[in-house]
């Protein structure tokens, strides 16, 4: 999954079909929707899984759920006699719910990043529609004292702002790193395009997700996650944190500490993951005025046939091409005409990186024969 050849799949998705081919959304503000900052959550102690034991958590309390440190008096329930709670979502719930719901040890980075965005898109809908959110995995699961638990053990020195500190360990920088931009996931026609989806997740799935109950978290292909390994873990409906862990890595395999082989492809920013598992959706910045982040036409491959004995991307020369088949869906979110690309040119091996060159237009790619889940346009 490293060197040379393996970048330029990556540039392929990266530059080809993400930069060079589709046009930038419209970065003007829509202002039907004000991102809240802060959430009210009750707390209940909670089973070794997440799951509420139904006793809620009260002063001192050093039961799983209300605090991390199970059975510590020094570092118990944090909020005193309050329950529910009312408490930041950046600074304060993010930074638990975050590591709980994803290993910060064992995902990639980008999945992370896209963990992050989930779960801050999960609460803003909550938030909006008035739930009674509680500390469980009926909502997402928040432990108080999460991120200060994470190894080893750092208690930050400025408590008020945590990212802000200066004693950081390594895992809590990846955390304060995926929370810092506040994006988050829209769905909507104008002038409510900027509200925020039900941004359902779970574990893994092998091969194909499950339609869930709303227009984006439709099912699509995840021929990524087909390693006989994988177990069906979680309802199937929106994104698959493991399986954005495997196109993060461009691995079978979702642990950063384990090859199970690579994948022809690979996604390297959180955006594609999303738009991948909810379609039809944008990303936008609650850090500026709901921005749109995401081009108004997007697609995500999720297989190249390289035709290569190891379907890697074949090493090149400068100013070399080589063919590639490529395959698509039929449904298509894409409309308009797009620039495709039917080759690729490297501009250095070592030093500059790969460019696509734009040598081809059409109203619609053409799939060839039946194509098995590759290349689908969000």
């Amino acid at each position: 999954m490293r060197g040379t050849c393996f970048n330029c799949s990556i540039l392929l998705l990266i530059i080809g079909l993400w930069s060079m081919i589709l046009p930038k959304g419209s970065a003007a503000p829509i202002s039907s929707f004000t991102p809240p900052t802060n959430i009210t959550v009750r707390m209940y102690r909670l089973f070794s899984g997440g799951g509420s034991t139904g006793v809620l958590c009260s002063s001192n309390d050093t039961s799983y759920g209300c605090t991390a440190f199970i059975g510590d008096s020094s570092r118990a329930y944090p909020y005193g006699s309050n329950n529910p709670v009312n408490i930041p979502i950046e600074t304060d719930y993010l930074l638990d719910v975050v590591p709980k719901e994803v290993s910060v040890a064992a995902f990639h980075l980008t999945a992370i990043q896209a963990q992050a965005i989930a779960a801050r898109s999960y609460a803003y809908w909550h938030i909006r529609q008035g739930s009674a959110i509680n500390n469980s995995t009926q909502f997402q699961v928040f432990v108080p004292y999460t991120f200060e638990a994470l190894p080893s053990t750092t208690f930050p020195d400025n408590p008020s702002n945590p990212c802000a500190s200066s004693n950081l360990n390594n895992n809590q920088r990846i955390v304060c790193n995926a929370v810092a931009p506040r994006y988050y996931i829209a769905y909507g026609a104008y002038p409510d395009d900027d509200l925020p989806a039900f941004t359902e997740y779970f574990a893994d799935i092998r091969n194909r997700t499950v339609s869930g109950g709303q227009p984006y978290p439709i099912a699509v292909d995840n021929p990524i996650s087909s390693h006989p390994d994988i177990v069906n873990e979680g309802h199937g409906h929106g994104m698959s944190q493991k399986g954005a862990s495997h196109w993060a890595r461009g691995n079978l395999s979702f642990n950063i500490n384990r090859d199970l082989g690579a994948w022809s492809v690979r996604w390297e920013r959180a955006e594609q993951i999303l738009v991948h598992y909810y379609t039809g959706v944008h990303i936008r910045d609650a850090g500026n005025n709901n921005a749109l982040l995401t081009p108004s036409y997007r697609w995500n491959p999720l297989q190249i046939n390289w035709g290569t004995s190891d379907n890697r991307p074949p090493a090149m020369s400068r100013g070399g091409t080589s063919p590639s088949r490529w395959g698509c869906k039929t449904r298509a979110f894409l409309t308009g005409r797009a620039a495709i690309p039917t080759s690729i040119m490297l501009s250095g091996v070592a030093g500059p990186r790969p460019v696509l060159e734009r040598s081809q237009a059409a109203v619609r790619p053409r799939c060839v024969g039946r194509p098995r889940g590759i290349l689908p346009r969000r």
